[in-house]
This record gives structure tokens, C-alpha cells and sequence, in this order.
């Protein structure tokens, strides 16, 4: 006898999908308050859907709940993305030391036009664009490891630096994070485990020096959308 999904755990798995996608894109800004009542009604969901994917939220580190005024987006910390950076850092060298043999960026390669003739007229839509072309290719590494921790980690961490990455993107300038990120897989489709890992720590001291300065622009567009 086939099982069927109970409705209000479909409707949990919608309402979180929405509301991570609000949050990681800076639709819900840092800092604003998450009313339970106000989110059912613009999703059209039920209260105890809504309340249980902010719980959901709530364990995977994108928002936080006081005692008094409910849930909150999570601001977000420089010195905490930095951290995550190295983290992350850590676990792709892990897998590349796994088994770097079996990279391959037939997924991950993103396109990003460059030259004056094809640059989009949307800037922040080019960084979008490449910020989600290096989620792919930072799963494609954590999975040469094998290992299901690593893939959940770098899960976790598209998640929470998604929209620090899109502005940090967006700041440096689509058509460079774009050559190096050819650098990096270049690297990679070298299969010299050495070489790719060099490439990688490079690759992340990038972001890293230009977090700081993202979380400037988020904090000051989220403190003009306030007024």
C-alpha cells in the first residue's frame, strides 16, 4: 500500500522553501521581524505550516527567535562569514585530497558575459548568475569526498552566505569573479591535487577580503528600506 504525505507537511516543505528563498536573497532583510500571522496570510498557508518552517529556519542558523518578539531574520555577522569561509575552505581541500580524479564541471560551468557587446544591462542579475554557478561548483567539490556531512555542510553554507556572495559578486564585478573562477576550475580539471587546492585557498581569500564591505551594503539597503 503506497504511503501519502500528510497536507500540512507539504504545506511545511512550501512555506520553508519560500520563506528560505525570501531570506537568502535579502527579500526579508536582516534584522526585521517574522510575524507568523502577517507570513500565513501572504502565502496563503496555515499558521502551524508557517510556524513550524520558521522553527526549521530557526535550526539551520537563518533566523532567531526571542521569548518576547517571536522570530527575527538573523543580521548578519562579518567575523561569523568569515569564519564559515575557512570552514568551508577546509572541507573542499578535504575532498579534493579525496579524490580530485573524479571532478567535473560539465555542471558547473556558468557562462558570464563579459565583453561590452554582451554585458547584461542587469548587474545585479550577472552576479545572481554567478553567485548560483559557484553554489554548483562548490557541491560538485564536496562531493568528490564522498561523504554526506560534506555535501549538508556546503548546503549550509550556500545558504547562509548566498546573499553576502551576490553582493560580494556584484562589488568586485561579474566578468572577474568569473575568471577566476575559470582559474579555479581549470585547476581542478588539472587533476594535480596540489595545484587545485592552492587554487581553492586563493579562491576563498577573494570572499573573504570582500565580506566586510558586502555586509556594509546589505546592512545600509536594509536600513534604507525601513524608512
Amino acid at each position: 500500500m503506497q504511503k501519502t504525505t500528510p497536507p500540512d507537511t507539504k504545506k511545511v516543505d512550501v512555506a520553508y522553501e519560500k520563506l528560505k528563498a525570501m531570506i537568502t536573497t535579502g527579500q526579508l532583510s536582516p534584522g526585521r521581524h517574522l510575524y507568523v500571522h502577517g507570513l500565513a496570510t501572504q502565502m496563503r498557508i496555515g499558521l502551524t505550516p508557517v510556524r513550524e518552517a520558521l522553527m526549521r529556519l530557526e535550526v539551520e542558523e537563518l533566523i532567531g527567535s526571542t521569548r518576547n518578539r517571536g522570530f527575527y531574520v538573523r543580521r548578519i555577522d562579518p567575523n561569523e562569514s568569515i569564519e564559515l569561509y575557512d570552514f568551508t575552505s577546509l572541507v573542499l581541500k578535504t575532498s579534493i585530497q579525496a579524490n580530485l580524479r573524479a571532478f567535473s564541471s560539465v555542471t558547473t560551468r556558468q557562462p558570464v558575459q563579459d565583453q561590452e557587446t554582451r554585458m547584461p544591462v542587469d548587474q545585479r542579475q550577472a552576479a545572481r548568475s554567478q553567485g548560483q554557478a559557484l553554489e554548483m561548483l562548490y557541491r560538485s567539490i564536496a562531493c568528490l569526498g564522498n561523504n554526506r556531512q560534506y555535501v549538508e555542510a556546503i548546503q549550509h553554507f550556500n545558504d547562509r552566505t548566498r546573499l553576502i556572495r551576490v553582493v560580494s559578486v556584484e562589488l568586485a564585478g561579474p566578468s572577474r569573479i568569473a575568471d577566476d573562477t575559470a582559474r579555479l576550475i581549470a585547476a581542478l580539471e588539472s587533476g594535480h591535487v596540489g595545484k587545485a587546492i592552492v587554487s581553492v585557498q586563493k579562491h576563498f581569500a577573494k570572499f573573504q577580503r570582500l565580506v566586510p564591505d558586502a555586509v556594509k551594503e546589505i546592512l545600509m539597503v536594509s536600513n534604507l528600506s525601513r524608512f
